[in-house]
């Protein structure tokens, strides 16, 4: 019978355990973000490619329906 809460204690244990390293560690501080250092309009204008589907759908709200 003692053996039986033994396991049982030893099961909590790990499962506490295992849900206390997946948590947050408050005393870890996060690292800062890096800024951008392009500025827009400074990106190579050759290196994008056209979408295929990029007038596949195109709506103006302005226009009433047909």
């Amino acid at each position: 019978m003692k053996k039986q809460y033994l396991i049982i204690l030893w099961i909590w244990l790990l499962i506490l355990a295992f849900a206390y390293g997946c948590g947050d560690d408050p005393m870890v501080k996060p690292d800062p973000e890096e800024p951008d250092t392009e500025e827009p309009g400074t990106e190579d204008p050759g290196t994008e490619e056209p979408s295929p589907l990029k007038d596949w759908f195109s709506w103006d709200p302005v226009t009433p329906d047909a």
